[in-house]
């Protein structure tokens, strides 16, 4: 886990997760930004797969047991789940997007985090820094590695539909 210098208390909650589970480490830094937080998991990640969660999403409580037995199963480079839309004000889910295609990977290139990738796939590669959408960026590189993709349509990731994002501002 990154705590890139939240200012409430994420960090401790990190801290609280690591203290019960020993596969669970935490690194905390000046607030650097997405990319830096990604980098900083990259550089100390030492699982076979990866998998992001933006700040302020949430996913299920068997996001990660879900993806990884996919992964498993499958023996997936990549695995990718259905996503909702939710609004800031009450959760208010938005809107579904589920994959109806298991061989349609039109929803990988878009962004890092709905999904696990081996972490192998990331070698010699870091997210670019002061850059938007620099998760595209980086999943058009990543993507054309894998050899075996799976899609899942079952919606495990929470995306937040924030007007006020930096994606969402000039």
């Amino acid at each position: 886990l990154v705590d890139d210098g939240s200012p409430d208390c994420c960090g401790e909650i990190c801290e609280e997760y690591a203290g019960k589970d020993m596969r669970i480490r935490v690194f905390h830094q000046a607030n650097a930004g997405l990319s830096c937080a990604r980098n900083t998991g990259l550089m100390n990640a030492r699982g076979r797969y990866v998998t992001f969660i933006d700040s302020d999403d949430y996913v299920t409580s068997d996001y990660i047991d879900f993806l990884l037995k996919k992964a498993f199963s499958k023996d997936a480079d990549i695995v990718a789940t259905g996503y909702y839309t939710f609004n800031n004000e009450n959760r208010k889910k938005l809107k579904n997007i589920t994959i109806k295609d298991e061989n349609d990977t039109s929803l990988l290139n878009g962004c890092a985090w709905g999904k696990a990738i081996k972490r192998k796939f990331f070698e010699h590669l870091v997210f670019p820094e002061n850059y938007w959408y620099e998760d595209s960026i980086i999943a058009h590189l990543v993507v054309p590695r894998a050899n075996s993709i799976y899609m899942v349509s079952k919606c495990q990731y929470a995306y937040r539909s924030n007007p006020t994002g930096i994606t969402k501002t000039s």
